[in-house]
């Protein structure tokens, strides 16, 4: 089975936007015993365009185009035209890695009685990934799957979709024959435009007879960047419609008990809840005071409410749904959410401030618990300040406008600079384990492990600045970014965040071979920080230059002129936005707009610490260096963990 065919069907409805990423995704399987079918839904934009123009430069696309009639409809007439041995799916508005089709391949395992193979997944926001494991790897036949036909849609105990084998089309590659035998069920459910996943896979369940469930996530990126738009009152009402015909369509399906259909009009309801609830606006009252009235979801929440299970404050909160107004529910929910921040200062920044007293006086334990505050509100405090620090920036700025110098006048120094300010011989785990890593990839560089016993020795730093620094007037983060400016302008290198692991060299001396400055940035980085056209373009822990370096230079100054000048740091991502200022205006023939991009996410180990470890999410992992946190500590649920695996075992890659 190492070369069967896999035909993928995409079905298009007016996704421009994406086109151009999803495509592409599927062109660059390493796999490549595909057949691409591009369902052109009858869109009114440029998709058929986008889809035409990669027709032509591929042999693998199939472009179908049709009048609109809805994913039902467009899922059929690529199924009807498919040839493939197997089918897998992936929405215009998603994308998937390099290996995606080669995986399910592989687990498939020359066994020819699959007839479904199911893997986790991974929420995409933005290019931040959250990995989405499965309940368990397994086998479903005869009575394990006929239990599993019948409660696939959510489990006991839970208020949250099952993840047995998960409700949608496109984390599971199918048996072609298994899905042309449904056609005709499911185009009996064409008028569904809300839940179709879930009836199609509850009808694929029907007819299946072994379906295999590996828990890890395939690299399959759900986009849900895009899910946060806002509705209007009437738009939510006739979302509720649509749940409501998603319901009645999957309860006359045979073996589904009336929980599981239940529980479906529930979560499509709550994703509209959810939506709606993060602005509470008019469409939020809207839809909350529908929902008291409407006995469908009273007896949908009632599945959960009555199960013994699910957590008591769960199902307290469904029962306040019920019985309060949507004004009353709001002011609960902001009155729930001050004793948090209160029951949350009690518990945890008393404590600190109780312990720092005695140890660095009043004053720096009072600054460090504002510095605290301030990294809780960093990225407000970025996106709402960055305007007034322009405007304050600008005269400093001046002088170092139109300028640059050349790549010949500059020298490139071998150098590497890690900061643990106790010293590496305190340091946490997580620390040492990350220095142990840059060691091992660039054994050919002269790394110099500076600390506070030894900073002095290395820097220039005007002395007014270290003297803020040492009565707590300066925090020791916006410290470590003063300090990296320091050592590059005068010695040139690189600097590596002492909680950066690397899994593979990422040259960046390399890319000084021709430039002045280099750093690394990612999907996420770009919606980072964006300000008058211009996007993030920097990693500011792993940022690398030359001796001489007049971007380096024009930081390290800027640093200490605002200080001087302003006597504090706005806010905690001071560094980004002087960065994104210089980018602004050009500075050093603008050299921010010459980064190294890398399509991966830097801080995916950090969310899969406490997952199982795994290959497929090591193989993404392993493309960028990995962001760590030193204070991270493990739950200690798994002896096989990534935490266990790459932190505290002897991990060699």
């Amino acid at each position: 089975m190492s070369n069967v065919k896999i035909s993928i069907v995409v079905p298009i409805y007016n996704q421009e936007s994406y086109l151009d990423i999803s495509i592409p995704s599927l062109l660059n399987q390493t796999y490549r015993n595909l057949e691409i079918i591009l369902v052109n839904d009858g869109s009114t934009d440029l998709s058929e365009k986008i889809i035409l123009k990669y027709q032509k430069l591929d042999s693998r696309i199939r472009v179908l185009t049709k009048s609109n009639g809805g994913l039902v409809d467009a899922t059929i007439c690529g199924l009807e035209n498919s040839t493939g041995d197997y089918v897998a799916f992936l929405d215009p508005d998603d994308r998937v890695g390099r290996d995606f089709i080669g995986n399910f391949v592989k687990e498939l395992a020359n066994d020819s009685t699959i007839d479904v193979l199911a893997m986790g997944y991974y929420f995409d926001n933005s290019g931040m990934l959250t990995p989405y494991y499965l309940n368990e790897s397994r086998i479903y036949t005869d009575k394990e799957l006929d239990n599993l036909r019948k409660k696939f849609v959510y489990e006991n105990g839970s208020v949250s979709i099952s993840n047995r084998i998960f409700i949608s089309r496109w984390n599971k590659l199918y048996k072609r024959q298994i899905l042309l035998s449904i056609i005709e069920e499911f185009q009996k459910r064409s008028d569904v435009s809300l839940g179709e996943d879930t009836i199609f896979t509850s009808l694929v369940l029907q007819s299946a007879k072994k379906i295999k469930s590996i828990k890890y996530p395939n690299s399959y990126f759900y986009n849900i960047s895009n899910q946060k738009s806002m509705m209007n009152s009437e738009e939510v009402l006739t979302g509720v419609q649509k749940s409501k015909v998603a319901y009645k369509k999957i309860n006359n399906i045979a073996d589904i008990e009336e929980n599981q259909s239940l529980a479906l009009y529930f979560f499509l309801i709550e994703s509209l809840y959810q939506k709606e609830k993060g602005c509470f606006g008019n469409s939020f009252r809207v839809l909350h005071n529908y929902l008291r009235n409407d006995k469908l979801y009273k007896q949908a929440s009632m599945v959960f409410i009555k199960d013994k299970k699910v957590q008591f404050i769960k199902r307290f909160q469904l029962k306040l749904r019920l019985v309060l107004s949507a004004n009353s529910y709001i002011f609960l929910i902001f009155l729930l959410f001050k004793i948090k921040t209160i029951l949350k200062f009690i518990l945890k920044e008393l404590p600190c401030q109780i312990k720092s007293i005695p140890k660095k006086g009043l004053h720096k334990a009072l600054k460090e618990a504002d510095y605290r505050k301030k990294r809780i509100n960093a990225y407000a405090d970025l996106k709402s300040g960055i305007s007034d620090l322009d405007k304050k920036i600008s005269p400093l700025l001046s002088k170092y406008l139109g300028k640059e110098v050349p790549v010949k006048e500059t020298k490139l120094e071998k150098n590497i600079f890690i900061f643990w300010w106790d010293g590496f011989e305190k340091a946490p785990k997580i620390v040492k384990k990350c220095l142990s890593s840059v060691k091992k990839y660039y054994s050919d560089a002269n790394i110099v492990e500076v600390s506070k016993y030894n900073f002095k020795e290395y820097t220039d730093i005007n002395p007014i600045l270290i003297k803020e620094f040492d009565k707590g007037n300066i925090s020791i983060q916006t410290f470590s970014d003063i300090l990296r400016f320091n050592l590059l302008k005068n010695y040139g290198g690189i600097w590596i965040d002492a909680t950066i692991l690397f899994l593979n060299k990422i040259d960046l001396f390399c890319e000084l071979e021709d430039k002045t400055f280099s750093t690394i940035y990612f999907p996420s980085s770009i919606n980072f920080l964006k300000y008058k056209n211009q996007s993030c373009t920097w990693s500011g822990y792993f940022i690398a230059a030359r001796k001489g370096s007049y971007l380096v230079t024009v930081m390290n100054n800027l640093f200490e002129e605002y200080y001087l000048q302003y006597g504090s740091y706005p806010f905690y991502f001071f560094i980004d936005a002087l960065f994104m200022i210089c980018k602004v205006n050009n500075i050093d023939n603008c050299i921010l707009s010459k980064t190294l991009y890398i399509d991966a996410d830097m801080f995916l180990l950090t969310k899969s610490l406490d997952k199982e470890y795994n290959i497929y999410s090591l193989s993404l992992i392993s493309q960028i260096p990995q962001k760590l946190t030193w204070f991270y500590e493990s739950k200690g649920a798994l002896n096989n963990s990534f935490y266990q695996k790459m932190i505290l075992e002897d991990y060699e890659g």
